[in-house]
């Protein structure tokens, strides 16, 4: 039984390695606010688990081994058709994030 369960959507994030918009190159990872709350809880030693919908594209794979490496239970987070979530973060000069969301 998970001492924490969350609902919600994780993503795949791609953070810009350079200041500003016109970044060529970016890290990729797979966050979003419900996933990073479990991966510090379980950090911390909790069980978690996810609620919640992992769609079936070419980043799935990769996302299940990061977030089930971090401790959380995906058995509530079932694949389906389509894309996941996708996002990217462009820090200023002034290191103020931006997100742009797809």
């Amino acid at each position: 039984i998970p001492d924490l369960v969350a609902i919600g959507e994780g993503m795949v994030e791609f953070h810009a390695e350079a200041v500003g918009f016109d970044a060529d190159t970016f890290r990729r990872g797979f966050a979003g606010d419900v996933v990073n709350a479990l991966i510090n809880a379980s950090r911390l030693g909790l069980r978690c688990a996810l609620v919640s919908r992992i769609g079936d594209d070419a980043f799935a794979p990769a996302l299940v081994r990061a977030w089930e490496g971090e401790g959380i239970d995906l058995s509530h987070a079932p694949r389906v058709a389509g894309p996941n979530g996708i996002y990217f973060i462009m820090t200023d000069a002034r290191g103020e994030r931006s997100f742009i969301y797809r």
